[in-house]
This record gives C-alpha cells, sequence and structure tokens, in this order.
C-alpha cells in the first residue's frame, strides 16, 4: 500500500514541478546586441494549467458492501499540466465521508492524463484516465484503501476568458468493488 501511495504522490509533485518549470525563458537584446533582460512567457498564448474546483464537483452514491447499505459523499479537485499540444498530466484529491453504520472520513490520491480533440483547451472535448488510491468502505463499517483505476470523457465550454463549465463522466472501479459510473454536472474549469 505504501507504494502506491508513493506512486500517486510522485505523479502529482511531478505535475507541480513542471508548472513551475514549464514556461519558455526569453532574453531581450540591447541596442549593442548583448542580452539586456530576461523574461518568463508562455508559448502562443495558451493557458498551460487547469484547476477543477472542488466547490462545484462533487458525488453521492449509494451501494452494498457485502450485508452493508453504503452512502458515500465526496468532494474532488485536481490540477492538470498542458505537456504537449493536446495532451495534460495531473493529480487528483478528494475528500470524502462514509456511512455504513458509523461514519468515516477518506481520501483518495490519483494520477491523471486527459487527452484533448481541440488545441484550445478551454472548450475542447477530452478524455481521461488515471490510477490511484481511492477509500472504498469495509465490511466492519470502516474504510480500506484500495488501488484502483478510473476513465472518462468530458467537454469544456467557455465561460469567462479563463474559466469554462465543464460536464464530464466518468466510469470508476475501485478495488474488488462493481464498476461504477459517475456523472457530475457542475464542475468549472479554471485556466492559467
Amino acid at each position: 500500500m505504501k507504494f502506491l501511495l508513493n506512486f500517486a504522490s510522485v505523479i502529482c509533485l511531478a505535475a507541480v514541478a513542471s508548472s513551475v518549470s514549464g514556461a519558455e525563458t526569453v532574453k531581450v537584446k540591447g541596442k549593442s546586441g548583448r542580452p539586456v533582460e530576461s523574461a518568463r512567457v508562455v508559448s502562443s498564448g495558451e493557458y498551460l494549467n487547469e484547476i477543477q474546483t472542488s466547490f462545484m464537483s462533487g458525488s453521492v452514491q449509494s451501494y452494498k458492501s457485502g450485508t452493508q447499505s453504503v452512502t458515500q459523499i465526496s468532494g474532488t479537485a485536481s490540477y492538470a499540466r498542458l505537456i504537449q499540444p493536446l495532451i495534460q498530466v495531473g493529480g487528483e484529491a478528494g475528500l470524502g465521508y462514509i456511512n455504513s453504520g458509523s461514519t468515516t472520513t477518506t481520501y483518495m490520491l490519483v494520477g491523471i492524463a486527459k487527452y484533448n480533440f481541440d488545441s484550445d483547451i478551454k472548450q475542447s472535448f477530452y478524455v481521461d484516465g488515471g490510477a490511484g488510491v481511492f477509500a472504498v468502505a469495509n465490511s466492519t463499517g470502516g474504510s480500506d484503501s484500495k488501488f484502483g483505476f478510473l476513465v472518462g470523457a468530458g467537454k469544456r465550454l467557455p465561460l469567462w476568458e479563463r474559466v469554462s463549465y465543464n460536464p464530464e463522466a466518468r466510469i470508476y472501479k475501485k478495488g474488488d468493488l462493481d464498476a461504477n459510473i459517475e456523472i457530475t454536472f457542475l464542475n468549472l474549469s479554471i485556466m492559467y
């Protein structure tokens, strides 16, 4: 289990580190032809970073785990960095609440990748996938950390210059539970 937590942590940290070092340095030449100033710029005016807000996304799920009914409420936030013209990588983290006879607070940490079908990512249709650690209810009413994966698709619809409405649908497979489908209607992406 430590390996999975470390793996997901490394994916997330690599995405954050690439956002700091991803801009190109440009040297400006003075009248003498020598460099006099440098500036960091983003190539071709594209937004390189995307944050999906946790304030507008979340889910409520109800399912069976063994013989118990389980209600799970969760909220997530994700970060993605454009590394190629159509490809983003990043991480997703979440906190949750599980009630299966007793109450448990849970977490999720997943590395994600997205493929955009339009070079203007603020209005692109995309597919995504990821793998990492998910919390699932166990038979004693608590939760266990289980490896899982997700695949999904979404469409960004621009609202303002840097903000897009972003509905999406995903299929999750968490540990030995059956796969479930999650549709998120209230989701915003912030580009910078």
